[in-house]
């Protein structure tokens, strides 16, 4: 089955609030994928330059028509070979790619009676590693207080219903240090949530800034926010990936482990509070186009791993900041292969984090006896309103 969507992420988004404009790589973000239309492709455009690491290409499907799945053919050649044959969406997720190449792709509809439409070939060329830009630290002092808008989108991928969940605001402020493990000075990164339903979460989180990157050492409470409601197990349950959840905290706070720079305090299936051992490399200096580091062992509770995928201008209702995107890297069911069904980016520049969005694709809920009775994906974005420096 092919899924279809009534309305896009970012047109919601824009709507909502107003997205955050990229120069550079401007284009509309379209991650979940479009309505299906004329076979075409979409995004990124034939001949675009300069795009992330990794990236999502975008394709409607035909309206006229029956589709029982598309082919995808994607390589640095020319005509690209076949790499992906049975895909039900109009959407795929790269593997990391290698910097400063053109890549080709073309799309394939194959129907119950055999090959449909045929897309033309089109390219798109990797930013370049030669970027001068560099971020040496994260701006984490005592003083130091950002403040984000917040919204979450649901997705109905079975009948296409958007719906916006909820919306507020977010702030992060480092208000003191404390004496950490073997005497070290750890800033208290304090996040606090005010949701416009009056939902309210605070908590600490504890950070090192070393020489070779910003060092996570735990948190003192969960600040877990999602688009699904809480629900008992016998009602209704969320399924992804093999695990059953009870609500899309828990499945956020499962797929993104400590903090708001790298996540929730999460290890295994229950959460974890207080002392990471050893501490988790939220981010690796300098960030640099390409760095790329381990972020979590694929035990603990599966592979993550950070790659630095492109220099764009962002502009927020905070101003415009030079930002470096840092691309989430998730490996769940340790196969070996980058997740597409995850897609978290963050925008780190010299002020701070600048703005984070989320994309969870192909979520079950299931009713007390196993049923699917919805296929859901859901988006969250964080974006900067006001920044203010440690004095």
């Amino acid at each position: 089955m092919i899924m279809k969507y009534a309305i896009t992420i970012a047109a919601l988004v824009a709507v909502s609030f107003g997205m955050a404009a990229c120069s550079g790589d401007d284009k509309p973000r379209n991650p979940i994928g479009p309505s299906p239309g004329t076979q075409t492709l979409l995004d990124p455009p034939d001949g675009a330059t300069d795009q992330p690491l990794r990236v999502v290409l975008n394709w409607p499907g035909d309206s006229a028509a029956t589709f029982d799945h598309f082919q995808l053919f994607f390589g640095p050649a020319s005509p690209p070979p076949l790499i992906a044959g049975s895909i039900s969406d109009t959407f795929f997720v790269t593997q990391p790619l290698q910097p400063g190449v053109s890549f080709f792709w073309r799309v394939v509809a194959v129907s119950d009676s055999g090959v449909g439409d045929r897309s033309s070939v089109w390219t798109f060329r990797t930013t370049d590693v030669n970027d001068t830009r560099e971020i040496a630290s994260f701006p984490l002092s005592v003083g130091a207080r950002w403040d984000y808008q917040a919204l979450s989108l649901q997705i109905d991928r079975l009948t296409g219903d958007s719906s916006v969940f909820f919306s507020g605001a977010a702030q992060l402020s480092v208000d003191s240090t404390t004496l950490g493990f073997d005497s070290r000075i750890l800033h208290v990164l304090k996040q606090k949530i005010a949701l416009s339903d009056g939902f309210e979460c605070e908590e600490n989180m504890f950070f090192e800034n070393t020489s070779d990157g910003l060092l996570f050492y735990g948190s003192d409470n969960v600040c877990s926010i999602g688009p699904f409601p809480l629900r008992p197990v016998s009602q209704s349950s969320l399924y992804f990936r093999g695990r059953i959840f009870n609500s899309s905290s828990e499945l956020l706070a499962y797929i993104l482990p400590d903090g708001p720079l790298s996540g929730y305090a999460v290890s295994g299936s229950a959460n974890k509070l207080g002392p990471e051992d050893p501490p988790v490399l939220s981010l690796k200096y300098p960030l640099k186009i390409a760095q790329r580091w381990t972020y979590r062992e694929p035990d603990n509770p599966f592979a993550i791993e950070k790659l630095v995928s492109l220099d764009e201008t962002l502009t927020t209702d905070a101003g415009t900041f030079e930002c470096l995107r840092v691309q989430w890297l998730h490996d769940i069911d340790a196969n070996g292969i980058w997740d597409g069904d995850v897609d978290i980016s963050d925008w780190i520049a010299e002020e701070g984090l600048i703005k984070r969005e989320l994309i969870v694709r192909g979520v079950e809920r299931r009713n007390e006896v196993g049923e699917v009775i919805g296929i859901y994906d859901f988006f969250q974005q964080h974006s900067l309103t006001a920044v203010q420096a440690a004095p």
